[in-house]
């Protein structure tokens, strides 16, 4: 695994815990953003070839509503 694969995942690891901490809270603005921020870092692996649906499922993680 390359260096910017491992701080990627970390990253997505990361938002994703504070993406269910907001939906937790009620914080449905921050959840939002949260959930933006990670489809921006999952463009972003897809970009540089990095599968990350391999361990993350994309859609349940973050429902697009409606965004594509």
């Amino acid at each position: 695994m390359s260096e910017f694969e491992t701080v990627l995942r970390r990253r997505i690891d990361t938002i994703y815990r504070e993406l269910d901490a907001a939906r937790q809270d009620g914080l449905e603005y921050q959840a939002e953003l949260h959930s933006v921020r990670l489809e921006e870092l999952f463009d972003l692996a897809a970009r540089n070839g990095v599968d990350v649906g391999s361990w993350v499922d994309l859609e349940v993680e973050i429902p697009r509503q409606g965004r594509f």
